[in-house]
């Protein structure tokens, strides 16, 4: 159950995030990222477009994995004390 949440949440945070993600991408392209960039997407032949999408999906999975532990942790384990 409390995976299918994480999953519902991780849903709308890719949404937020592919947009100003790709823009992010797009402007590191020509700025002091220049080199990294083109070193990904050449080596790996992904897109501009790909990365921006890799990278919103990244912070959506981090959500979800602070989601998923404390969830647990006080939901699952909540009979369990804190220390020792």
């Amino acid at each position: 159950m409390l995976s299918a949440v994480g999953l519902l949440i991780r849903t709308p945070i890719f949404a937020l995030f592919s947009g100003p993600m790709v823009a992010l991408v797009e402007s590191m392209q020509y700025g002091l990222f220049a080199g990294l960039i083109n070193f990904i997407t050449g080596t790996l032949h992904i897109s501009i477009e790909q990365l921006g999408l890799n990278l919103a999906l990244a912070v959506a999975v981090l959500v979800v994995l602070f989601w998923n532990f404390f969830s647990n942790r006080f939901i699952t384990y909540s009979d369990v004390k804190f220390g020792k």
